[in-house]
């Protein structure tokens, strides 16, 4: 709105209402220029890398083993893929390292936004880690924890 001193300047002009618009006109315009361009975040500015599939969320959705907030995981995912750091190669094989370690095979799975936030598909296995039926000892090849208790009967 107007100031009422704003509009006695604009009176004082002797403007039509055709002259007045055309004013606001070139004033608007004047200002949409002088605004500096903001960066444009849209989903349509960002562009999927090339070897990621189409299709990446139903991909890892399905194949992630905790259907647990999906609305989460979904963001997680588009932020990794949009980053343009991460061969879609590795995120899954990651997946798949993660799927098949002790941790999953004993029922304690990530959130799947969680998994992506952190990056776990980087996380190196240790030794055993990678499948259901390898040693039970600690990360660095020791004895575990049941080792040593069985060891004490």
């Amino acid at each position: 709105m107007l100031s009422e001193r704003t509009l006695s300047k604009i009176r004082s002009l002797g403007l039509d209402a055709n002259g007045y618009l055309t004013v606001c006109t070139i004033v608007q315009e004047a200002i949409d220029d002088s605004r500096p361009a903001t960066k444009q975040t849209t989903a349509l500015a960002l562009t999927l890398p090339a070897d990621w599939p189409a299709d990446y969320q139903e991909v890892f959705w399905k194949k992630y083993p905790a259907k647990k907030s999906k609305k989460e995981a979904m963001k997680a995912i588009d932020k990794v893929a949009f980053a343009g750091k991460t061969k879609w190669l590795d995120l899954i094989i990651g997946l798949d390292a993660y799927i098949i370690s002790r941790e999953v095979q004993r029922g304690f799975v990530k959130h799947p936004a969680t998994w992506l936030n952190k990056e776990c598909w980087k996380d190196e296995s240790g030794p055993g880690e990678g499948t259901s039926g390898g040693p039970r000892g600690t990360k660095d090849g020791g004895p575990g924890f049941f080792e040593i208790a069985a060891g004490l009967d």
